[in-house]
C-alpha cells in the first residue's frame, strides 16, 4: 500500500536461482492485471488488486523453446490483445486474456524487452536476440529485417530505440552502439560507435 508502506499480497514459486537468483525483469500492468516471466520462462498472468494467478505458461515446456545461459530477462510488452515475450529467436505472442499461444519462433532469444513501433502502416515489434536485432510483424510473428550484432557471451540486453524508420541498439563487453535505418526491406548501418555501450539498462 503506497499510503503506509504495508504489503497487500505476495505470490511466489518454485524457481531455480542459478548464480543470481530472483527474477530478471520488471512486471507488466496492463489495467487490473498484471504479468511475470521467471527466469525459467513461468509467465504469470495475476489480478492486481489480489495477486491471484488467472494463468500460467512455461514457455520452455509447452512452447518448446530454449532458455538463454543467464535465464528469460526481458520483460513482458503488452500490446493490443497480445502479451510479447523475448522467448526464441524473433519472439512469442501470447493471448494477454487465455495464454494461448498466438505465434513463436525457435531457438534462443536475448535479454531485452520487445519494443513496439508501427512501420508503413504494419503493426511491429523490434528486439534484441542473441546475434542481432530483429523486426517482426505484430500479428503473424514473420521477420520482417535482421541486423546482425554478435557480443561477447551473446549478450544483447539493452532494449532497441525506435524514431521513425531509425533503430538505436547498444551493447556491452566492449561492443558499441549503432544506428540504423529500416526503411528497406533489410536493415542497413547508418553508424557506429563505441563511446556508448550499454551493456544492461536501455538508453
Amino acid at each position: 500500500n503506497v499510503n503506509d508502506g504495508k504489503e497487500v499480497w505476495k505470490q511466489s514459486y518454485p524457481c531455480k536461482g542459478g548464480d543470481y537468483p530472483g527474477p530478471r525483469s520488471t512486471p507488466a500492468v496492463d489495467g487490473s492485471v498484471i504479468y511475470t516471466i521467471s527466469t525459467d520462462g513461468d509467465v504469470l498472468c495475476m489480478d492486481a488488486a489480489k495477486g491471484t494467478v488467472k494463468w500460467k505458461k512455461n514457455v520452455l515446456n509447452e512452447l518448446g523453446v530454449t532458455r538463454p545461459k543467464w535465464g528469460f530477462a526481458g520483460s513482458p510488452c503488452i500490446e493490443g490483445d497480445k502479451l510479447l515475450i523475448n522467448a526464441g529467436k524473433t519472439g512469442v505472442a501470447l493471448d494477454k486474456k487465455t495464454g494461448k499461444e498466438l505465434w513463436r519462433s525457435a531457438d534462443v532469444g536475448g535479454y531485452s524487452t520487445p519494443v513496439a513501433y508501427k512501420a508503413g502502416g504494419k503493426d511491429s515489434i523490434a528486439l534484441f536476440s542473441q546475434k542481432g536485432a530483429y523486426g517482426v510483424d505484430l500479428n503473424t510473428g514473420k521477420e520482417l529485417w535482421f541486423f546482425g550484432w554478435e557480443t561477447a557471451y551473446d549478450v544483447n540486453a539493452a532494449d532497441p530505440i525506435i524514431s521513425g524508420a531509425r533503430v538505436f541498439i547498444s551493447s556491452g563487453y566492449d561492443h558499441g552502439c549503432a544506428l540504423l535505418d529500416i526503411s528497406g526491406p533489410q536493415a542497413k548501418e547508418v553508424w557506429q560507435s563505441k563511446v556508448l555501450r550499454s551493456h544492461f539498462s536501455c538508453c
